[in-house]
């Protein structure tokens, strides 16, 4: 009702005043598309109303302010689909700076009915900035809340819980592959792969990297980044379903375009670190006998010694 939109537009100048020199992100109004266990559900029409208000409100508050609109919940789920893209196609797209989705709530190969969205992901990343972009956004995009739950720390709509170490790994490949599709990620919480994901990614950008493996491992995914300080990080893993104890199979790594003779194999699961051996040709840096695993292995080539990724 209008008497409900003025007073949240009263909340949000409080808010975006008392924050301003401390918060630089706000979203307006998340998970909108939730209607069946709580009271936040908001119809599409009226969200994108709703941003249409509230922004102009932020903007003046904090001209630097980053907008976020989208929040939509766990999109395996064809009501949040329908929700995000309705919002994605309003015209209240060229007023916001970042689209944000959950995308992965406990989601992997081993739930048959998220399987096929599971793998077909990337193609729905594509589609979002296609949307979006169309409807004159020019900013960034963030999944957020990408969770993988333990049985003992199941809740909060996750499809199941995962042993610890299978739940380590699909945390790691899913913060890898947003990543490596330039979405910034959001996760729900903190431990030993997060730290040191969080220590080996900081200012690395995704590249387009040509990459070429020889293994007998099946449906090998990999990402490639620039770092800082003129090296690149390569980061490879089967993404079939995840395992507590996986021995890996050995592939051999074809890195295009860059000439170095110092490459360092990271697992950031384990915590460790070890030289790789190299060879420079003419098609590039090739390195022999690296272990493909379910979980990232990545590949360090270039800049200088690589910080300590222990956490």
């Amino acid at each position: 009702t209008k008497g409900e939109v003025k007073r949240y537009l009263e909340f949000v100048r409080f808010t975006v005043e008392h924050f301003k020199d401390r918060v630089d992100y706000y979203e307006i109004w998340n998970e909108p598309d939730i209607g069946w266990y709580c009271t936040k559900y908001i119809r599409v029409p009226d969200y994108v109303r709703l941003v249409k208000r509230a922004a102009p409100v932020i903007r003046s508050v904090h001209p630097e302010a980053k907008i976020v609109v989208g929040g939509a919940s766990k999109t395996s789920y064809r009501d949040a689909r329908e929700c995000l893209f309705g919002v994605l196609g309003s015209d209240a797209m060229p007023l916001v700076d970042v689209v944000s989705w959950h995308p992965m709530y406990g989601t992997s190969p081993a739930v048959k009915q998220e399987r096929a969205y599971y793998e077909r992901y990337p193609s729905f990343v594509r589609k979002i900035k296609r949307t979006a972009e169309a409807n004159g956004f020019r900013g960034e995009y963030r999944a957020n809340e990408i969770g993988y739950a333990t049985s003992e720390t199941m809740g909060g709509g996750h499809a199941r819980g995962y042993a610890p170490a299978v739940a380590a790994k699909y945390e790691a490949r899913e913060i890898l592959r947003h990543l490596g599709l330039d979405i910034g990620v959001g996760v729900p919480g903190d431990n030993y792969v997060i730290r040191r994901l969080a220590t080996l990614m900081a200012g690395a950008e995704p590249v387009d990297l040509d990459v070429k493996v020889r293994s007998k491992a099946k449906d090998v995914v990999h990402y490639s980044f620039s770092t800082p300080d003129g090296g690149h990080l390569v980061a490879f893993w089967t993404n079939g379903k995840a395992a507590e104890v996986d021995r890996g199979r050995r592939a051999t790594a074809t890195l295009s375009g860059i000439a170095s003779e110092q490459a360092t194999g990271i697992d950031v699961l384990h915590g460790y670190e070890q030289p790789l051996n190299v060879e420079v040709t003419d098609e590039g840096v090739v390195v022999r006998d690296v272990l493909i695993k379910d979980y990232p292995t990545i590949i360090r080539v270039g800049g200088t010694e690589p910080k300590p990724v222990r956490g």
